[in-house]
């Protein structure tokens, strides 16, 4: 299943919210999460959460580029999307058995 990227930064904003007590809905896509106060605690934190929400896995290696609200959805985009290809794929897999 592909997650729609609209719905990938609506969640996303909404756990930061969450976390952090920031307002994310009239921050612009460039908004950095440090500027949020996001710091090493509350990251971690985040990634648990992200974690839990979407069911999956996530390597610390995998986000230290994501800065930004905007980087972070299409970095998630792209992990929920090969996550759910990999399942696609060990399902059609198992049926050739």
């Amino acid at each position: 299943m592909a997650y729609p990227k609209a719905a990938i930064a609506r969640e996303l904003r909404s756990i930061i919210r969450d976390r952090l007590g920031v307002n994310t809905d009239q921050l612009p896509g460039e908004t950095t999460l440090s500027s949020m106060g996001l710091d090493f605690i509350l990251f971690c934190d985040l990634m648990e959460v992200i974690e839990d929400r979407f069911n999956i896995s996530v390597k610390s290696k995998q986000i230290d580029e994501c800065f930004t609200l905007d980087e972070s959805v299409a970095w998630l985009e792209h992990l929920l999307n090969e996550e759910s290809a990999d399942q696609d794929e060990a399902i059609l897999a198992e049926g050739a058995d």
